[in-house]
């Protein structure tokens, strides 16, 4: 896959892409972003992630001049920071959603969460790195993490998301009933949507990355960064000027662009269909939503070992 020359502006998701899902990014890899940022190419990193997390991970181990052309688009959209000429985090953001629910909401699906919770006998963990997380409790299937985000809730489950037969039936026995496939989080999250609707709390539940259950602001997700990143106010902090890149000038990349169980595809709506998006994850295409300009890497690596072959191989 060719370098593309013209690259002005990268929209990027962070978590099997930028780096490993709860590690710090590879020092090669802060290189190769340091590379692409002095070259004046802007980067947008959106996740599902909270900012503390993704600055601890990626955006403050880069040289602070260069966190000037950076803006991160966390909790899924529902805010999106930038940062002052001495790589500072902004006092305030860009844009955010908070305010989007009443105080009477926001306890409610704190409520829901907890019921959730009980109804189907998860015991949480605070969030880490896959290999850590079964270290400690093994691949107990009810054994999930969990993470107030604010303005986004997610759980995650690292056991319970390709259930072996036996797996199934050690889950079923400690329900005390049967779901259908081989995923804890469809019955999860079927059962969330229905509380949150009796509720009438303005949340959604849905999948995202290979095991997490996220719970974000309805109209809150990937598209809403980007429509945000491509403000002429956010624009001109990255250096880009106040008018929007032309396509070719604009790159995406991720690991989940399935339209069924994935979020990163999100990052195409709001923009040129024509744009480039690569998916360092082995897909299938089939699973992609028609109509966008979505690849595969044909490189030898995948996830964020993939991007870093990308960066340091790049040609044009």
């Amino acid at each position: 896959m060719l370098w593309n020359g013209q690259l002005r502006l990268v929209l990027s998701d962070v978590d099997e892409t930028v780096a490993d899902l709860y590690r710090p990014a590879d020092p090669r890899m802060v290189t190769a972003l340091s590379r692409l940022l002095e070259q004046g190419i802007a980067l947008v990193l959106i996740t599902g992630q909270s900012i503390a997390n993704v600055e601890s991970r990626v955006v403050m181990r880069l040289p602070a001049p260069l966190r000037l052309q950076i803006a991160v688009g966390a909790c899924s959209g529902a805010e999106l920071w930038g940062y002052s000429p001495r790589g500072d985090r902004n006092e305030r953001p860009c844009y955010t959603a908070d305010g989007g629910l009443t105080h009477e909401q926001t306890t409610a699906w704190r409520a829901v969460i907890q019921q959730l919770i009980r109804e189907f006998q998860l015991l949480p963990a605070a969030p880490a790195p896959v290999a850590e997380f079964r270290k400690l409790f093994g691949e107990v299937p009810w054994r999930v993490m969990l993470e107030d985000r604010g303005p986004q809730i997610t759980l995650e489950f690292p056991n319970a998301y390709e259930l072996s037969a036996s797996a199934l039936k050690q889950l079923h026995d400690h329900l005390g009933f049967a779901f259908e496939g081989q995923d804890l989080r469809v019955p999860v999250a079927q059962r969330a949507r229905q509380l949150l609707e009796a509720h009438a709390i303005p949340v959604t539940a849905r999948m995202a990355g290979m095991f997490a259950l996220d719970f974000a602001i309805a109209g809150i997700d990937k598209s809403r960064a980007v429509e945000q990143a491509l403000a002429p106010a956010v624009l001109g902090r990255l250096g880009l000027g106040t008018t929007i890149p032309r396509p070719k000038e604009i790159e995406i990349w991720g690991d989940r662009f399935s339209g069924s169980a994935g979020t990163d595809w999100l990052m195409c709506k709001p923009i040129d269909r024509s744009v480039r998006a690569i998916s360092f994850r082995d897909e299938d295409p089939a699973d992609f939503p028609e109509g966008y300009n979505i690849a595969l890497w044909d490189g030898a690596h995948r996830l964020q070992d993939g991007l870093l072959e990308f960066l340091e191989g790049r040609t044009t």
